[in-house]
């Protein structure tokens, strides 16, 4: 009883244990939220990664790539797990941007894809949806009888903009929806000549593409509100190298949509084209043998395939078909750079938690040694009157432990209140001291993701509680040691 009591009179007689017990908050706070956004961040680039590829690609190590398509296709659909099969074509085109006053030109990925096929199997309509539920940024708010459910997935937005991608090459969207959509916007944005309100005499002549919603932003940016897809309706020139006849290509093309996968690089740099418009703007059938080229063809697994099972046997199908210069990628290999990256954070976060977890360990072992220099006459006391080695030692445990304990619990609460409210934390920042915490144009997130595992839990409670728990048994040794007649001597 009386270790008890003396222990929450050591603790509640010296600032310096209340200091202890909110260092030991902050530290825990500070490691669940900072794991907790980190995580989300990791989660988040995984899953863009992961979008922008598919679950196996077959390419070519040729410049010329994979001849004979529709074999490679048949052989490809005909192997255990894949669910579908889509051909692409992948190069780098010159581009222009024609009849604006400001001429926009440099270099593009052009991305030929079938547009149906990847809006039914891939991702692509989702990447056309994120710009379209974004649209109210743009358009006028809706009314107060509006059903939110149906703003939350529309087929349209506002405008009356298509939400999949194989609409946007219609001739319903390019002859008619572009310039409604156009008309209704300039009413926005009164006497800008940007928008352009009336299709160009060659309109027939002219084929639909589409364009990351990033790609023209930098150059937009001194217009207040103005987006990418305010160029919606302008003429693009591309001029490339047919990978079939090396010939020098070019054609003009209709901007008729916008496309946001949340990938920099892509939304920066990519143009999507129908596949069946790029055979003909690129001569992917060779004239001699007849024979399509395509780059390479996009692999979707059924749902419980894993793509490092289907693989080999992708690779001898296609071996046995004869396929030559093939190559089968799984999506992690397409993209190893980016997840060596991700797995090198996550061994420096690592690195971090032991450091403060040894941080955490040290204060408290200082705290209690600092506690036994001011007290040890006291213990000298203690022990005259007939307390034992065992009964000091308990003294010190329930310091520590109380310390350690009430901190972590103080800590995870506050961390997850944190992480909890993160997004409106961020907005009074922006509104009180015009701060961010992570920027937009920095980090290309709408939100900030956090994602709190229990995993990340336990890694940050439980080496908390055990360093803390060797702090307190060490100091608590080293006060029962204490000879009592030196103790009293001393003071």
């Amino acid at each position: 009883m009386f270790r008890r009591f003396i222990a929450w009179r050591y603790l509640s007689s010296r600032f310096i244990t209340l200091a202890a017990f909110l260092l030991v908050s902050l530290s825990v706070a500070i490691l669940l939220i900072l794991l907790a956004v980190m995580e989300g961040f990791q989660a988040e680039i995984i899953d863009r990664t992961k979008g922008t590829a598919t679950d196996l690609k077959v390419d070519s190590t040729k410049f010329e790539g994979l001849e004979d398509a529709p074999k490679v296709v048949e052989v490809v659909n005909g192997v255990a797990g894949v669910e579908a099969a889509s051909p692409f074509v992948n190069t780098m085109v010159v581009y222009e941007v024609e009849n604006f006053e400001k001429i926009f030109y440099g270099n593009l990925n052009l991305l030929a894809l079938d547009l149906d096929l990847e809006g039914r199997k891939g991702r692509l309509d989702e990447y056309i949806q994120n710009v379209v539920q974004n649209s109210h940024s743009l358009s006028p708010a809706p009314s107060a009888n509006s059903n939110t459910q149906e703003l939350k997935t529309p087929p349209t937005d506002t405008y009356g903009r298509p939400a999949r991608a194989k609409d946007y090459v219609s001739d319903q969207w390019v002859q008619d929806g572009i310039w409604k959509m156009n008309k209704k916007r300039a009413l926005s944005f009164p006497g800008l000549k940007l928008i352009k309100t009336t299709p160009p005499e060659d309109l027939s002549e002219l084929q639909p593409i589409l364009f990351g919603d990033e790609l023209f932003r930098s150059l937009l940016s001194s217009g207040r509100g103005w987006t990418s897809d305010l160029l919606i309706g302008q003429v693009m020139k591309l001029t490339t190298i047919s990978p079939v006849t090396n010939q020098l290509k070019s054609q003009r093309f209709l901007l008729a949509g916008t496309f946001k996968s949340k990938d920099v690089e892509q939304d920066n740099l990519t143009l999507i084209l129908d596949l069946a418009t790029a055979k003909d703007f690129l001569e992917l059938e060779n004239s001699e043998t007849g024979k399509e080229s395509v780059s390479g063809l996009r692999v979707f697994l059924k749902p419980e395939m894993d793509a490092d099972d289907v693989k080999p046997k992708l690779e001898d199908a296609l071996a046995s078909a004869q396929v030559p210069f093939f190559r089968v990628q799984t999506w992690r290999e397409e993209k190893a750079k980016m997840l060596g990256a991700v797995k090198m954070e996550k061994t420096l976060m690592g690195i971090i938690l032991g450091v403060i977890v040894i941080f955490v360990g040290l204060m408290v072992f200082i705290i209690l040694t600092v506690q036994l220099v001011e007290r040890t006459r006291d213990l000298g006391v203690l022990q005259a009157v007939g307390a034992t080695s065992q009964g000091i030692i308990g003294i010190y445990m329930r310091i520590g432990f109380f310390i350690c304990i009430a901190g972590v619990a103080l800590g995870v609460i506050v961390g997850y209140l944190f992480c909890d409210n993160i997004e409106t934390i961020q907005r009074w920042l922006f509104v009180l001291f015009d701060f961010e915490l992570f920027p937009r144009s920095i980090y290309y997130i709408d939100t900030i993701p956090v994602k709190p595992t229990l995993s990340d839990f336990f890694s940050i409670i439980v080496p908390t509680l055990i360093v803390s728990f060797l702090a307190s048994l060490t100091a608590a040794w080293r006060a029962s040691l204490k000879n009592p007649i030196q103790a009293l001597k001393a003071e």
